[in-house]
């Protein structure tokens, strides 16, 4: 079956069988230790009909903005049947070819906010989004090959997160590399009732971040950075207006007063803007004191955070991506 727009053809193909991963592949996983329901899992199965595959049949000379405008076609047309992509065949082998391909695709950018941390260099090519959000691309993730990245949906914390995300692939991992995809509503349905009861209750979700002030010394503490490494103000007025355009509640905290305290609380469970579909969309699976707690401050239950992690990893799969991949995810589903 071929989807056309115009020029465009993407061939609609079928992603081929993988086996199941032994538990081992992911003995050193990040709260392995900790969370008893991805500790017991036995295999962690391959994405298959839920991941829709489609196969560039473009010409390989084409221009790769073109093969942007060429995709957002196909993209438009089949990601809401799905809410996962996986376009296969691309000539997108650096950092520069992939982002001629996505300003061609044509979405608004927006910039990993307000609580993103600055990326690591990928192959010695460095990888960084400008303050703007509409430079160049982010790497995946700076956690390290060793551990692994859960089941999340991104920017949760984010009054206004992202409504796609796009991962590609570069250089494929000589070992792993897999990427974890899930059904948002199938994580919805596994999460028992006494768990969405607690977030309700309890008002939902806080997120927050204190930043230190550059000009001393951080103390103990929770700190990724500095609020001048952060919003790229050396002024108080300025880098707290920049996290309240963000949607932000700002303090002031510290001895000094000078350490900047953004936060906002969220619903556990939050409506697809476009479908209106209730869906489990938070990283209460985190939590962390005086970071991620329920919306009245006090900590997340162990028991709660087990049934989170239960619930996330019975909807998990893995998709190992090929040089040049992209794939395009409802960031809701």
């Amino acid at each position: 079956m071929m989807i056309a727009s115009g020029s465009s053809l993407f061939e609609r193909a079928v992603l081929p069988a993988a086996p199941p991963l032994p538990a081992s592949a992911w003995a050193r996983a990040s709260y392995t230790a900790k969370n008893s329901a991805w500790a017991a899992a036995s295999q962690l199965q391959a994405a298959g009909p839920e991941v829709q595959l489609l196969q560039a049949a473009a010409d390989p000379q084409m221009p790769l903005a073109a093969m942007g405008q060429q995709a957002r076609a196909a993209i438009d047309v089949a990601l809401p049947a799905t809410g996962a992509l996986l376009l296969r065949g691309l000539p997108l082998r650096d950092p520069a070819a992939c982002d001629a391909f996505v300003d061609g695709l044509g979405f608004t950018k927006m910039a990993y906010e307000p609580f993103g941390v600055p990326r690591k260099k990928a192959r010695g090519v460095e990888i960084q989004r400008r303050v703007s959000g509409i430079g160049t691309l982010d790497a995946a993730t700076n956690i390290g090959a060793q551990e692994l990245l859960d089941l999340h949906n991104e920017m949760t914390y984010n009054p206004r997160p992202a409504f796609k995300i796009l991962l590609i692939c570069i250089h494929p991992a000589a070992v792993g590399g897999d990427s974890l995809v899930g059904s948002t509503a199938e994580v919805t349905a596994n999460v028992p009732d006494f768990v969405v009861d607690r977030f309700e209750r309890r008002g939902g979700i806080k997120y927050k971040r204190t930043y230190s002030n550059a000009d001393f010394p951080a103390g103990p503490g929770n700190y990724i950075m500095s609020w001048q490494e952060r919003t790229g103000a050396r002024d108080r007025d300025a880098a707290a207006a920049h996290f309240r355009r963000l949607g932000m509640t700002v303090d002031w905290a510290g001895e000094r007063g000078d350490e900047l305290v953004a936060w906002n609380v969220q619903p556990a469970v939050v409506c697809h803007p476009v479908t209106g579909e209730r869906l489990w969309f938070n990283l209460a699976q985190h939590p962390a004191p005086g970071m991620i707690t329920y919306a009245d401050g006090s900590d997340i239950e162990d028991d709660t955070v087990e049934a989170i992690w239960a619930a996330r990893m019975a909807a998990t799969r893995y998709v190992r991506l090929d040089a040049g991949d992209v794939l395009v995810l409802d960031n809701y589903r």
